[in-house]
């Protein structure tokens, strides 16, 4: 079955993008907080 092969990469890729995504926020979001708590920091 072509469809559900392509299907399941097509899901693969999207899992796999979101998680990428929910990285880069949360060490966004990481790297906000040192800013604020560390003043004294860089």
């Amino acid at each position: 079955m072509p469809a559900t092969y392509s299907n399941e990469i097509l899901d693969n890729f999207l899992n796999e993008l979101f998680l990428n995504i929910n990285y880069y926020e949360n060490w966004i979001q990481f790297r906000e907080s040192e800013k604020l708590d560390g003043r004294t920091g860089n």
